[in-house]
Order: C-alpha cells, then sequence, then structure tokens
C-alpha cells in the first residue's frame, strides 16, 4: 500500500483532522523534504549501552504501515515551512516521542530490537480565498504533512543481534 493510500484510508476512518474540499493531496519521496546524513534506504542502526535499547530505521514506501505522524502550520505558503513540518517528525520519530501504542507498551529493552519503517512524506495543501487560517489576513495558506511508519519488534536472539552489530559498522 501507498503512503498516500495509507494515509486517505486512515484519515476516513480514524483522523480527527479537517480538510478543505479542494485539498490538494500529494506524495514526496521521504529525502526529497529531509537531507540525511547517511543514506536512508540501507537503514540507520542505533545502539544505547546505557539503557541496551537497539533501534533500527528503514525506508520502504509501500510497505504495511501502522500509524502515522502528522504535523499541520498556518502560513503565507512559502515552502520553506514543508520543511520545518517534516523535520520536525523526523525529530518526533528518532527522539522516540512516536510510536505505535501497542508496541510500545510490549517493548522490552532486553527481550526485542525496535524497528521503524517510514514511507514517503504525504502532503495536504490547502488555500482559502475569503478569510484566513488564524486571526491574521495574511495566513491564506495551511500545510499538513504526515509521515506513515510501520512500528514492529525484532525478537533479540543471537542471529538477530549479529545482524544488527554487523550494520552498525
Amino acid at each position: 500500500m501507498t503512503s498516500l493510500d495509507f494515509i486517505r484510508n486512515r484519515y476516513k476512518t480514524q483522523s480527527n483532522l479537517d480538510f478543505l474540499p479542494d485539498a490538494e493531496w500529494y506524495q514526496k519521496p521521504l529525502n526529497s523534504l529531509i537531507e540525511f546524513k547517511e543514506d536512508i534506504t540501507k537503514g540507520h542502526y542505533y545502539y544505547d549501552k546505557n539503557t541496551d535499547i537497539c533501534l533500527e530505521f528503514h525506508y520502504d514506501p509501500d510497505t504495511e504501515y501502522n500509524y502515522f505522524i502528522t504535523k499541520r502550520c498556518s502560513c503565507d505558503g512559502t515552502l520553506v515551512f514543508l520543511i520545518e513540518l517534516a523535520e520536525q517528525i523526523i525529530t518526533k520519530l528518532y527522539s522516540l516521542h512516536s510510536g505505535y501504542q501497542p508496541i510500545v507498551e510490549e517493548f522490552d529493552a532486553k527481550q526485542h530490537i525496535m524497528k521503524f519503517t517510514m514511507g514517503d512524506f504525504v502532503i495536504v495543501d490547502e488555500f482559502k480565498k475569503e478569510g484566513s487560517f488564524g486571526d491574521k489576513p495574511w495566513l491564506k495558506s495551511r500545510f499538513t504533512v504526515m509521515l506513515p511508519i510501520k512500528h514492529e519488534l525484532i525478537k533479540r536472539n543471537a542471529n538477530s543481534e549479529t545482524k544488527f552489530l554487523e550494520a552498525l559498522k
């Protein structure tokens, strides 16, 4: 399922976001808004020896996602706000301030490797011809950036830890 399909399906059934009827929806590759220091397609691996937490971050635009992160702003339409929203989403994910609740509740650092697979960004661009999206008349645009994620746990064993440690090198 594409990122856009997942978000649209979730939006119809579970979201509390409201959008204008003529809002433009589109999908952008993960690395088109964010510049990663390392190639995200090869994965990012982190290990914290103090907490014994192992984390994996991957990119796959066509996986089976289980949740998404959303950031929204009202603005004058300047595109730099899209980049800022995307950066806020990535920061939230990489700092572990986001997760699929059933996975978070089950996680045990001694037993699991936590894996996040990110899709493409989904952007909703809205423009009000009459009125504004705030108390200032120039706030005629609203950007919503969403990132679908598959959050899963990998059982720690000799094989998974060897693979993880190899990827850290």
